[in-house]
């Protein structure tokens, strides 16, 4: 396969391997189950979605024309003997990050980096409906499964934190865009056994036009309580985005990453963020595994049990993982051409077909089916150039 400035085919043409993080504009890849949606950007960054991108957003993101992938699904690892951070998305893409590289990949986005002599590795993905038995018409659960693996290089026992971090912005993207200071007020957040949830009081369903005050599809609840939830455990939590940035600064430099701990509460009506962290003490060549969970549930419902039970565990992550390779590979299987260019073979045989289920209307997305939903982007590691 032929390499590019940015980086190269496998051989087998399943996964396009990035490596440099600075790119002219986000590489985005979609990440879908026909249910969640994640817009995932080469950097972690991106939006996540339930059935409608315009009136059911659950993260935010900025569509800028100067590109700024700023608000993402980031993971902050920090020495805590030293006080040295860094993220392990490789964002900012200009603060040098040894051996990072993106594998965008059929249903996934897979994130290696190193620094100081810690390796860390991220996989984002959606459960699948079951791969055996799925007709392309099904659906998978409301939630995006975040795989987290962390190893210690050196010959010394290293005290690492990682803190998760996630943005939230329940609802209408456009009222949140336009009317971002008022929305947030009705923002209701909770922490309970290793999860924040969140919900909102006000939710705008209509996507444009004049409603009445007292129309249906104004003035609700938001139907879903979403929440971040970890399989370590947490010696830390925030729910204000505020607090966790601080005055006068943004996400490449946040104020909670000074001191490395976080307050252990949440802020109602404020501008809601998800933020989980967990300590991990590793002994020479040590390493260690856990799943970060972001997904939905019933407004009415009080915790995520069954989606826990499912997929908050490292071995039933993985299992799920190898049922969503299972299902692209049965999308992806047949017919296959044989041309005198491999780069017209891959393009066809995988890359053409896994967009196409991407789109509005493909078999992995039955229920995102309107106009907003390639606006950042549909899935593109197609693009050669």
């Amino acid at each position: 396969m032929k390499t590019t400035n940015c980086g190269n085919f496998t051989r087998d043409g399943k996964e396009f391997i990035l490596t440099r993080p600075l790119l002219e504009r986000p590489w985005m890849n979609v990440l879908s189950n026909g249910n969640w949606c994640y817009v995932a950007s080469h950097l972690g960054g991106g939006y996540s979605f339930l059935g409608n991108p315009t009136v059911s957003r659950i993260t935010r993101w900025h569509i800028d024309g100067v590109p700024r992938d700023t608000v993402g699904k980031f993971l902050y690892l920090r020495d805590e003997e030293t006080g040295d951070w860094w993220t392990a998305n490789g964002y900012p893409p200009t603060r040098r990050t040894g051996g990072w590289k993106c594998h965008i990949g059929l249903g996934y986005n897979r994130i290696v980096a190193r620094h100081n002599g810690i390796a860390s590795e991220m996989t984002w993905f959606c459960p699948m409906p079951d791969a055996a038995t799925s007709s392309g018409d099904d659906v998978g659960d409301p939630c995006l499964i975040w795989r987290v693996s962390l190893a210690n290089k050196t010959k010394k026992r290293r005290v690492i934190s990682a803190t998760a971090y996630v943005e939230l912005a329940l609802g209408n993207w456009y009222e949140d865009t336009s009317w971002r200071e008022f929305y947030l007020l009705f923002n209701r957040q909770n922490y309970l056994n290793n999860a924040l949830y969140l919900r909102s009081t006000q939710w705008v369903k209509y996507i444009g036009g004049w409603q009445a005050a007292n129309s249906d599809a104004n003035n609700i609840w938001f139907d879903k309580a979403v929440f971040l939830a970890s399989s370590a455990a947490v010696c830390g939590y925030e729910g204000d985005r505020y607090e966790f940035i601080g005055p006068y600064r943004d996400l490449k430099d946040p104020r909670a990453m000074d001191s490395g701990r976080l307050r252990n509460d949440v802020g109602l009506g404020r501008d809601a963020c998800s933020v989980l962290q967990s300590r991990f003490e590793l002994e020479p060549g040590q390493s260690v595994d856990y799943v970060l969970l972001l997904g939905a549930i019933p407004r009415e419902q009080d915790e995520a049990t069954e989606l826990f039970a499912k997929y908050l565990d490292v071995a039933r992550a993985d299992a799920a993982f190898e049922n969503n390779q299972a299902y692209w590979r049965k999308v992806t299987g047949t017919p296959h051409i044989e041309t005198p260019d491999d780069d017209l073979n891959t393009l066809v045989n995988y890359w053409y077909k896994y967009q196409g289920a991407n789109l509005p209307g493909g078999t992995a997305t039955r229920a995102t089916a309107t106009s907003e939903s390639t606006t950042s982007g549909s899935a593109t590691p197609a693009r050669t150039r």
